[in-house]
């Protein structure tokens, strides 16, 4: 999926705010690695860059869109350690390069929740961790859940035959930490930090 970048950054502002609340949880050294995964228009990884002085932050997003936009807003000739990547949170190209993985409120829009959280912990160092915020399904409907009522419904069904939802609203509990044997066959399963 792309996003229209200028928009996406004229209309982020709620984003932004719910977002300091977890930027307040970072307590940095200044030399971190740092991975931003859906960073989006870039403005939060560049707020993250500015933390780490001497370390260096990578946001990373599926839409070249947000990345170019992210590059020629916030890129290195302001800021030398801060860069910007197209990458698909499902497939990371990163392996154990990481101190510390961030990713607000992007996941989401990744289904395969699995794949995009073995990719993520594969980024880290070991015992680096790993702070997520997730959008998780609650007894509040989200934005999405409107819409999907409105495609389901029956003036509109017609029109989405075969329609994928791009996004994926999990319950809290699938995101806590794992017992051995709840994953056993699956293989291992990272979890949000």
């Amino acid at each position: 999926m792309e996003w229209n970048a200028s928009d996406y950054a004229r209309q982020s502002s709620l984003q932004e705010a719910m977002t300091e609340e977890q930027l307040a949880l970072l307590d940095p050294e200044g030399w971190e690695q740092i991975l931003d995964v859906g960073c989006g228009d870039g403005k939060i990884t560049a707020k993250i860059a500015e933390r780490v002085p001497r370390g260096s932050v990578l946001g990373v997003d599926p839409s070249q869109g947000m990345i170019a936009f992210a590059s020629s807003h916030f890129g290195p000739s302001d800021r030398p350690n801060l860069r910007f990547a197209v990458a698909d949170a499902r497939c990371l190209p990163y392996r154990h390069e990481f101190d510390l993985v961030v990713s607000f409120n992007a996941l989401h829009w990744v289904p395969e929740q699995d794949e995009a959280l073995r990719s993520i912990r594969a980024t880290l160092r070991p015992g680096s961790r790993a702070i997520m915020r997730f959008v998780p399904a609650g007894e509040r409907k989200s934005l999405e859940d409107v819409i999907e009522e409105v495609r389901e419904s029956a003036g509109w069904a017609i029109y989405f035959r075969g329609f994928r939802r791009p996004y994926v609203h999990l319950p809290t509990e699938d995101y806590q930490s794992p017992g051995p044997a709840k994953w056993a066959s699956r293989g291992p399963h990272p979890h949000p930090g």
